[in-house]
């Protein structure tokens, strides 16, 4: 019998794997090939699988991560694989065959980006990416290290338009070919067939080797590559070989305009290509190019416009060369006072190579209204604070460069825009707080990649005994974000403190939501967020809220905060399990506790007899939540809701068992208003609504009044309001 279920089970998870049919084909580390369909909250956990169920023009997106796969490229044209950002999204061969790799059967890729391709190998064509094509091919924002084969070591591409006479034009923008080797041609990139050409912009080619063109080889008659504001620099024997013509680049090869051919100065001559200040390649691209190669008998039709850059695409007076911008120009340097090269930051030199830490208060002058470019060229910070100051307009995407932070803490300023998605490329993040900016848009899915957010207290000792500082996992509170929260939320399974509230989220909670059991601050107050709570909050059993201390103070972040939003249905009895003092009539203030104003249904679980709060229950039915009785266990009345309220208020109260009922309405001075309720009842969940009218059907005046019910021996007595 049990052989027949597990059928049965593996039918139907093949058939909800075929219900998702993309555009965006999605795949991470925590997925799964077996039980995954690919979207969003289900993913992938290879690339492979992705690849193997991808349509025309589909996009498969992969989250960061190490992913040891050898790709074989799939029958679908025009397919994009994108990754989250080149230092954190990596594709290893594991030195066992090519990384990405297509045939003559199979189609080609109409972009890769984001990623790193390392470790691939074989004895033929291509380590890293060998493709077989006709048409455009997009290479950006890649990384190619440490691949080795017959020819083209890092990447190879075969032009195939003898028959059909369609060129292949392969694109390479802001990327590093490094560290690749080859037996014959091309260590870093052979070209080869028939009608190819490339247009190389802001690469980084560098230690790579092969027998011939040691960085790049175009081998075939008529074939060509054009490269601009580019580096070329330790390829062996050669830097280049073939029909090349090079633009505002750092290479040895004798014709072109405006090129040079220097040691760049990278920070690190192996493995890091960022360029050091005093580097002769910052400043020294250009942002036009437009060429004219009518005279050289290529085939095809030669590009003329090969560069037209905004000016806010890169620092300084002009773009620098190589794949790395750097965020300062050759004006801008300074001597810090441990005599290293800094960046001059609001009237002070801070090193670059020793600064490691920026924290509030900086001197920053009022006037001063944006991040200067300057700052994230402080690429060994490893905290950054700046808050209550007039900075405003978007976050730089150059925040991703600060690679090693591991707090970023930019609340309380007036930034807007969307968070910028390189947030997500700081891997080694701990606590990130954006809160109390402008900030708009959707949650960058990004965001859920950083693994490491965790959040900790920190003990500073000083006058009056110290304090201490809780530097929050995850705090984007006090923003306009809005769309619902992604299930990649799940991913942060170390967070301690998780502050959404007040902005314009909406929809369910993730289920995700309730693994986070390492959560003990949960705010999601002060939203549009819908849906019932699920039994598995239970799950949270660190929910106690968090508080620290300062002289004569104390600052206390909630333990469960899910006020003010759209929440309906009956909260589970399972919320009870959460650490909190049920007990203390002050829990709600003192660990931090509130479900008010939402649309919960009674009955409650009896550990929220003190803190129900007001709730709109003029939606519940009379249904009965599986985790309780079928029966009110108390005597209990509800806080009326709306309160205050004009004209007409609901008041809910519970019955155990049949009783004769009374609610009378006071007003201040005890007189008799309203004999509400006068009447012999059946037990259950009653409810009943006053539209403020007296028993002379008079309208009431504005003001206090209270209302008080008797059943049986059970008295209880709550003030609402009356506006006008």
């Amino acid at each position: 019998m049990n052989k027949y279920i597990s059928l049965f089970l593996f039918i139907g998870l093949a058939w909800g794997q075929n219900e998702y049919e993309g555009p965006i084909w999605h795949v991470s580390t925590t997925g799964s090939d077996v039980v995954g369909d690919g979207s969003e909250g289900n993913p992938f956990a290879t690339i492979q699988m992705a690849l193997n169920n991808v349509s025309n023009s589909d996009t498969v997106f992969i989250k960061s991560g190490l992913y040891t796969e050898n790709i074989n490229w799939s029958m679908a044209s025009n397919v994009r694989l994108i990754g989250t950002h080149m230092d954190s999204t990596i594709i290893d061969g594991g030195g066992l065959d090519i990384v990405i790799d297509n045939s003559d059967e199979t189609s080609h890729p109409s972009e890769i980006s984001n990623l790193t391709i390392q470790n691939g190998t074989t004895t033929g064509k291509g380590g890293g990416i060998s493709l077989k094509m006709t048409g455009e091919l997009l290479l950006k924002n890649i990384k190619v290290d440490n691949n080795y084969a017959l020819k083209g070591g890092g990447i190879y591409i075969e032009g195939q338009g003898s028959i059909s006479l369609l060129s292949t034009v392969v694109y390479i923008e802001n990327s590093i070919i490094s560290n690749n080797t080859a037996d014959i041609n091309g260590g870093g990139i052979a070209l080869f067939g028939d009608l190819i050409s490339s247009i190389m912009k802001n690469v980084t080619v560098v230690n790579n080797s092969a027998s011939n063109g040691g960085g790049i080889t175009s081998g075939s008659a008529g074939n060509y590559v054009i490269i601009a504001n580019s580096i070329f620099w330790n390829n062996q024997p050669t830097n280049a070989g073939g029909m090349i013509f090079p633009y505002y680049s750092n290479i040895d090869i004798p014709i072109g305009i405006n090129n040079t051919f220097i040691d760049p100065l990278f920070i690190d001559d192996d493995n890091d290509f960022h360029l050091s200040i005093g580097s002769p390649c910052i400043d020294s691209g250009t942002e036009l190019l437009v060429v004219d190669l009518s005279g050289e008998m290529l085939p095809g039709l030669p590009p003329d416009t090969v560069l037209n850059l905004d000016s806010m695409s890169y620092f300084g007076v002009k773009p620098d060369m190589g794949a790395y911008e750097s965020n300062y120009d050759v004006q801008q340097t300074c001597i810090a006072d441990d005599g290293t090269e800094g960046i001059d930051l609001w009237g002070e030199c801070y090193s670059i190579e020793n600064t490691t830490a920026l924290g509030w208060p900086p001197f920053i002058p009022d006037s001063v209204t944006s991040l200067p470019n300057e700052l994230f060229s402080l690429v060994n910070l490893t905290t950054l604070t700046i808050n209550h100051t007039n900075l405003s307009g978007e976050i730089p995407s150059q925040i991703g460069n600060l690679s090693n932070l591991v707090r970023l803490n930019l609340s309380s300023n007036q930034f807007s825009g969307g968070i910028p998605v390189e947030i997500g490329s700081l891997i080694n993040l701990t606590s990130l707080d954006l809160s109390s900016n402008q900030f708009s848009g959707e949650i960058p899915i990004e965001l859920f990649g950083l693994i490491n957010l965790e959040g900790e207290i920190e003990y500073i000792t000083g006058p009056g005994g110290g304090g201490s500082i809780f530097h929050q996992g995850l705090n984007l509170s006090n923003n306009m974000l809005t769309g619902s929260i992604s299930e990649g939320l799940g991913n942060l399974i170390n967070l301690k403190s998780l502050d959404l509230s007040f902005n314009q989220l909406e929809g369910d909670l993730p289920p995700e939501l309730y693994n986070l059991d390492s959560l003990r601050s949960l705010n999601l107050s002060n939203n549009l967020f819908v849906g019932e709570i699920s039994e598995e909050i239970g799950n949270l059993l660190k929910l106690e809220g968090v508080t620290t201390y300062g002289h004569m103070s104390t600052t206390q972040y909630d333990a469960l905060n899910l006020a003010n939003n759209l929440f309906d249905g009956f909260i589970p009895s399972e919320i009870c399990d959460l650490p909190l003092d049920w007990e203390n009539s002050y829990m709600d203030q003192n660990q931090g506790f509130s479900i008010s104003d939402n649309q919960f249904c009674p009955p409650f679980p009896p550990c929220l007899v003190n803190f129900v709060g007001t709730q709109d229950t003029s939606n519940c039915t009379q249904m009965y939540n599986q985790n309780n009785l079928d029966m009110p266990m108390n005597y209990l009345l509800f806080q009326n809701y709306p309160n205050p309220f004009n004209p007409v208020t609901s008041l809910s109260y519970d019955l155990p068992k049949d009783s004769y009922v009374s609610i009378i309405i006071y007003d201040m001075l005890g007189n008799v208003v309203s004999n509400l309720v006068n009447s012999n009842q059946s037990s259950g969940y009653k409810s009943i609504q006053w539209n403020g009218i007296n028993n002379q059907g008079e309208p009431v005046s504005a003001g206090v009044y209270l209302y008080s019910i008797e059943a049986g021996k059970f008295r209880q007595t709550k003030k609402m309001i009356l506006l006008k």
